[in-house]
């Protein structure tokens, strides 16, 4: 499992082609060398905000020359190059940013969750969006205390998103329907800090999947959403270690949706198997690197153009840079060795870090990192 490009700048192995199975499912999986773009920041969210069909992203968190809080939108050229699309505050140091239609008006609005520099504090804050990439003020709401993740969708089937926010030293899931006021308020297991969403019982409402643990156990609880955008606790799952993040997309092809975990102390990523009806069957995890690194982002589709489901995780090793790796998917839920390559600041790597998408047009997922600095890298795979 040797690790490419790092050792010297990032992606300073050419190409970017890539060890591993890289060459042995479909398509030869490749990253070209890290390329600096506009903006700083440490969480990243990837959207059309400006309505031209192009991916852009919007990126928040801390500035590493000033220490305070950033935020601005960077707006795709369409060729893997991005123009700033404007600045805003997220009015403290965003965790984790959201994009959704809040206001039913067709424009991509952003929810941050904001820390307050401690584990008992931080408040969330909506921007509407403008249809520019421009966003307004920020309007502060409250959720409970510490809120680290947040996902969007529409709950309650009225034809604005909704948000559901991970409060993790709370130990609560917090429902936000169309509006600042909390609808709900949930227990949400161990420790939680992941979310994703999804329909996980074909009933034509959304779900959620909660992600958490503590450095010796780990969990996922279910909780099935109805029309009316209530939630209702379903089966918890217990995990190896942290459930550290967490995404729901088919991994075996069986038109079901599964949920990849990626396990925060031991550099794994786990298959919740779907059987669509809310509940899930977990096998044993497949490595993302070594067993003593930190997984702190996750973000899955097919980077190969094997029509599989791959994963792509930011690891934390105990010493050294932070770096990513992509694990390429069998088809069937299982995953083959890890790919590694980049390299990065490991003091401004969070979860809400990583991003992917078809930022020049050519059909390929593409990654973007922010780590301070906000990194692109192509997809060469072929």
């Amino acid at each position: 499992m040797a690790l490419v490009g790092c050792g010297g700048s990032p992606g300073a192995a050419g190409d970017g082609f890539l060890p591993g199975d890289a060459g042995t499912r479909e398509g030869v999986l490749g990253f070209g060398a890290a390329q600096r773009t506009l903006g700083t920041g440490t969480v990243i969210t990837v959207a059309d905000v400006n309505g031209d069909g192009k991916v852009d992203a919007v990126v928040a968190g801390v500035d590493p020359s000033t220490g305070g809080p950033t935020g601005g939108s960077l707006l795709s050229m369409g060729d893997g190059t991005f123009r700033t699309g404007g600045t805003f505050s997220t009015g403290g140091s965003s965790l984790w940013l959201t994009t959704g239609d809040f206001t039913g008006g067709g424009k991509a609005s952003l929810i941050s969750a904001n820390g307050s520099g401690n584990p008992g504090g931080g408040n969330m804050m909506a921007l509407t969006g403008h249809g520019d990439g421009t966003f307004g003020s920020a309007r502060s709401f409250s959720a409970e205390q510490y809120p680290v993740a947040v996902v969007s969708g529409d709950f309650d089937k009225d034809g604005k998103d909704d948000a559901a926010v991970v409060a993790r030293s709370a130990g609560k899931l917090d429902i936000f329907l169309s509006s600042a006021s909390m609808a709900a308020s949930l227990g949400a297991g161990m420790v939680p800090e992941a979310i994703a969403v999804g329909d996980f019982n074909g009933d034509g409402n959304l779900d959620l999947a909660v992600g958490g643990g503590t450095s010796v156990k780990g969990q996922v609880v279910i909780f099935l959403g109805s029309a009316a955008g209530a939630f209702t606790a379903g089966v918890t799952y217990p995990l190896g270690k942290e459930a550290g993040a967490i995404a729901a997309a088919d991994a075996d092809g069986d038109g079901k949706l599964d949920l990849i975990v990626a396990d925060k102390i031991s550099a794994t990523v786990t298959v919740g198997h779907g059987h669509g009806d809310g509940t899930f069957a977990f096998g044993a995890g497949f490595p993302t690197g070594t067993g003593a690194d930190n997984t702190l982002a996750l973000v899955v589709g097919d980077f190969n153009g094997g029509g599989r489901l791959d994963a792509a995780v930011i690891n934390v090793p105990g010493a050294g840079p932070a770096y990513l790796s992509v694990v390429l998917g069998g088809g069937d839920g299982t995953f083959g060795p890890p790919n590694m390559f980049g390299q990065f600041n490991t003091s401004e790597v969070n979860p809400g870090a990583l991003g992917a998408g078809d930022f020049n047009g050519d059909g390929r997922l593409d990654l973007i990192v922010a780590h301070g600095q906000i990194e692109t890298f192509t997809n060469t795979s072929r």
